[in-house]
């Protein structure tokens, strides 16, 4: 094998794909020197416009790639465009939209196996091998740290097509939960998805708690101190630069609680070692994955209750790294070939 590497990164602007591309490439980056070229597709611009308008003749004067990685289906045509041209190991993380055998490696979750000509079983992978299946969606993992805050993480997802979101259902739990966990400090952290009359919902609960004059009982003023409401976009104790804010707090977090519409927040926890508890929508039928998170909870890797006790967590500690053992089937097929 080469002592080092050249990896082109298409990048569509969405987040959640280019933390999947990134987290492939640091794992990468620990086993063999790494040149990235970071390509940023052309904004609102169909690929062929992008093409007939000249926009990736830049490509010519990049060094020519060994990988080519692309996550989301905006970067697929980019993608084969790239390896047609420039040669190189197409790589795509996430179910593509065209057929799996038109790219040399696609690393798709468990929950979304396709049919392919023929199916290669977890872990027992050849070089030949078209399809790599994770358990989930591909972390970059940090180093756990020690809780700077003293708080645990509440994760809050938002409407799916997976599950029904229900304001009452999931404010009814975070308040079970606090309540049953009087000792504890919790911060809760929205997501793009969550919808703002959920936050209304809560903060009219927290106000009614601490209402000057009202007459309280013990458990109403214990759950409304010791929840802080942060949106997706506060600066908390970081920059508001920073993207990675929440995944610093979650290396820390002794426990994160997540809706189990939000799979990745569920699996980024796992990976960084935190216990996890999920609280609960109901699924819409032949949903994926509320299948895949059921797994999880049957592996004894997150906590969930239909009796809403949020006191005890059943959980495995072992750390999830995807990531890395992606990273070494992908070495280990770019060697062969």
């Amino acid at each position: 094998m080469k002592k080092s590497i050249t990896i082109w990164r298409f990048i569509d602007g969405k987040a959640g794909h280019e933390k999947q591309s990134i987290a492939a490439i640091n794992a990468l980056s620990k086993k063999i020197n790494c040149e990235v070229c970071d390509i940023d597709l052309p904004a609102k611009t169909i690929f062929p416009l992008a093409l007939l308008s000249g926009k990736l003749k830049k490509l010519k004067n990049l060094s020519k790639p060994n990988l080519i990685i692309g996550a989301g289906h905006q970067t697929h045509l980019y993608v084969l465009f790239a390896k047609k041209y420039y040669g190189g190991m197409s790589i795509l993380i996430m179910k593509p939209s065209m057929p799996t055998s038109w790219f040399d490696l696609c690393i798709l979750p468990e929950h979304d196996r396709v049919l392919a000509q023929k199916e290669y079983p977890d872990r027992i992978l050849t070089s030949e091998a078209k399809i790599f299946y994770t358990q989930g969606p591909l972390v970059d993992i940090k180093e756990r740290k020690k809780n700077k805050t003293g708080k645990s993480m509440i994760l809050i997802g938002g409407p799916s097509k997976n599950y029904q979101w229900s304001n009452i259902k999931i404010k009814s739990q975070i308040i079970d939960l606090i309540k049953q966990n009087p000792k504890d400090k919790f911060m809760l952290i929205t997501s793009r998805r969550t919808p703002k009359n959920f936050l209304n919902h809560l903060r009219h609960e927290k106000r009614k708690a601490i209402e000057p004059g009202k007459l309280l009982r013990d458990d109403d003023v214990i759950h409304a101190r010791n929840l802080d409401i942060y949106t997706n976009s506060s600066e908390l104790h970081y920059r508001k630069s920073d993207p990675e804010w929440i995944n610093e707090l979650m290396s820390e977090a002794p426990y994160v609680w997540v809706t189990n519409d939000s799979f990745s927040m569920i699996y980024e926890a796992l990976s960084y070692g935190a216990q996890v508890g999920l609280l609960c929508l109901d699924a819409y039928p032949n949903n994926r994955l509320n299948l895949a998170t059921r797994q999880l909870f049957a592996r004894k890797r997150c906590n969930w209750d239909d009796k809403r006790n949020y006191k005890k967590l059943t959980i495995n500690r072992k750390n999830l790294n995807e990531a890395e053992d992606c990273a070494a089937f992908i070495l280990k097929k770019y060697e062969k070939n």
